[in-house]
């Protein structure tokens, strides 16, 4: 699936559902090292709900993400991945670094991050003219 993206270096939208695939750490990192370069991008949906990704998944997840500079819409589905506070907060990290992004939505639930936390995270991600939702 991967390599299959880089043939799809010109699209400015993608969504991709790959939710209940059990892709697990190793295979985040394979679609992880394909993203970035789509470099057109403006639009992504990632659905990889219950795919048990945990901390190593969310990791180069948020660090290819953060290579997405042109991204203005992200919607992301991380939930039932056994993420943990820390997880969500080193992720809130990498996407706070796309200045472009106007709206984002990230479903973080049935995970071990608490609701203290995911505020913590919508209000990091916050800034004039971005609409960000946390749940």
């Amino acid at each position: 699936m991967g390599e299959s993206l880089v043939k799809l270096q010109q699209i400015t939208t993608l969504e991709l559902y790959l939710q209940d695939n059990n892709l697990g750490p190793e295979g985040a990192r394979a679609l992880c090292e394909q993203l970035p370069k789509l470099q057109k991008i403006t639009t992504l949906w990632l659905g990889l709900s219950s795919n048990d990704l945990g901390p190593e998944g969310a990791k180069v997840l948020g660090e290819s993400l953060d290579k997405l500079q042109q991204l203005t819409n992200l919607d992301l589905d991380l939930e039932r991945n056994n993420l943990g506070s820390e997880d969500a907060r080193a992720l809130a990290v990498h996407l706070s670094q796309l200045v472009h992004l106007t709206e984002v939505k990230l479903f973080l639930g049935f995970n071990d991050i608490n609701r203290e936390v995911r505020d913590e995270i919508e209000q990091r991600l916050e800034r004039p003219g971005r609409r960000v939702v946390v749940i």
